[in-house]
């Protein structure tokens, strides 16, 4: 994807989502845009899901140990799911794809608490293993709902 603006991001992503989702197995994916909602919906089946997609966003962060301070960069991708403080709803899913990486996560919204997401950047060393890692690069969960 190249750079642009949010909306085109996001529009670019449905229909790569879409396309991926059809190569994977998943069967009558429909992409409906409109309907009173800034953004569009994929529908598997009876499914709805939502896509989001991030660019990576990186702060300093400064901590205090044994008096001494120490700062190191922090880096993570943070998916909103809430409309002017309002959290979305009416979906069954998320899709969150990782801008810029081969990476994507397709979470049920009922593993979802609060109203964002944020995947940590992996390091060399380790994966992100937090709460919703369980979800990268799969949709074992979609093909069993659908």
């Amino acid at each position: 994807m190249k750079a642009g603006s949010k909306i085109d991001l996001n529009f670019r992503a449905v229909k790569k989502v879409a396309a991926q989702l059809q190569k994977l197995g998943c069967e009558n994916v429909t992409v409906v845009y409109g309907g009173g909602r800034s953004m569009p919906l994929i529908y598997v089946g009876h499914l709805r899901l939502i896509v989001r997609v991030a660019k990576m966003c990186g702060t300093l962060r400064t901590v205090t140990v044994g008096g001494k301070k120490y700062s190191y960069p922090y880096s993570c991708w943070v998916f909103n799911l809430h409309h002017k403080g309002e959290k979305i709803e009416g979906v069954d899913g998320v899709f969150c794809v990782l801008y810029r990486k081969r990476e994507f996560y397709c979470v049920p919204f009922s593993e979802i608490q609060g109203s964002n997401i944020c995947i940590h950047k992996s390091t060399r060393r380790k994966q992100y293993g937090g709460r919703h890692a369980q979800f990268r690069n799969s949709v074992r969960w979609l093909l069993e709902a659908a």
